[in-house]
């Protein structure tokens, strides 16, 4: 697991070891980047490197000191740089920077991390979009900023070129911390459609998914909430990429009677990375839920039949007993 950002070895594309200290190679490219752009001392990675390794195995003689130390190294590397790093994002911006400018109509939703506006473009293809505006002190310190430029990164995977089924972002404002995105009125909370019509969107759903993650790219935050559905029925996966910040920046991540908790996989909720077991533990739940109209938990055989096995399978307990990818779980469903 990389030392920084926290990723799984298995999911980086590189992991460099060093006494008792892992980087991934995402973590040394930005690393790079900011000692080069910010013109730093090379001695700040190491420093950070040898604290977080002190603190990590209990080393340190005065842990608060050492915690207080890192914070500071990572303000260095991480608040002081965050423009430097948005340089190396290339989201499109549709018709431009003053296309992309938009008024504030009112609250659509607010969170630990982030409060969700209506907005209204004055110019470009889309006029009514969602605002989704992160709260800067809660994302702008060491681990937090980590991850939320993680997240964008993750976005920008998803962007180029746009997949289907995916929320698509139209532009990023590095000014707010915010990101523009088409506006969809209702979610799956409100599905109520037939057994023939709840299959086929929950496909749409995990086709979405899946291609996510042939690009490396994991949800995380798999719910009815982030599933909008738009004027014919056709679902749009939103929220990806940005689970590990709004799961630290709030204490509970149960936020309504379909919230998080009630869909997040065992170990996503014992602090664990998302991984693709997670999401398929979640699609699991969602599945099941759009069946019967029950919130999770789920009483024993709830569901019968081949599905209630595919449910089954799919939130077992244990991450080897899941299907090992959303293809997998699709071709169950037959």
């Amino acid at each position: 697991m990389c030392s920084f950002c926290h990723k799984p070895q298995w999911e980086a594309e590189r992991m460099i070891a060093g006494r008792g200290v892992n980087i991934c190679s995402d973590c040394v490219g930005l690393i790079r980047v900011i000692l080069h752009e910010q013109e730093l001392p090379e001695a700040v990675v190491p420093e950070l490197v040898e604290r977080t390794h002190a603190l990590a195995t209990g080393a340190a003689a005065d842990a608060v000191a050492v915690r207080e130390r890192i914070d500071e190294l990572g303000d260095i590397l991480m608040r002081r740089s965050f423009y430097s790093i948005w340089g190396l994002l290339s989201f499109p911006e549709r018709g431009g920077r003053e296309a992309a400018q938009v008024r504030l109509l009112r609250v659509l939703g607010a969170g630990a991390g982030a409060t969700v506006w209506e907005g209204e473009r004055a110019r470009g293809p889309v006029r009514r979009v969602a605002v989704k505006v992160f709260e800067i002190t809660r994302v702008t310190t060491g681990l937090h900023l980590w991850r939320f430029l993680r997240g964008l990164r993750a976005m920008e995977r998803l962007s180029d070129p746009p997949l289907p089924g995916v929320m698509e972002v139209l532009w990023v404002s590095q000014d707010r911390l915010s990101f523009v995105m088409p506006l969809l009125h209702g979610d799956l909370r409100r599905f109520e459609g037939p057994e023939a019509e709840a299959l086929r969107v929950f496909r749409g759903v995990c086709e979405a998914v899946h291609a996510a993650h042939l690009r490396g790219v994991i949800h995380g935050d798999l719910k009815p909430a982030n599933v909008l559905l738009d004027a014919e029925g056709d679902p749009f996966v939103g929220d990806f990429a940005f689970a590990d910040v709004r799961a630290s920046a709030r204490r509970s991540v149960c936020e309504d009677d379909l919230g998080t908790a009630r869909f997040c996989a065992p170990e996503r909720l014992q602090g664990q990375e998302a991984t693709v077991a997670a999401d398929v533990y979640s699609l699991g739940k969602i599945l099941c839920w759009m069946l019967t109209k029950e919130p999770p938990p789920f009483g024993p055989n709830v569901l019968d039949g081949a599905l209630g096995a595919v449910v089954t399978r799919a939130t077992a307990e244990e991450l080897q007993g899941r299907y090992p990818s959303v293809a997998a779980l699709m071709a169950a469903m037959g």
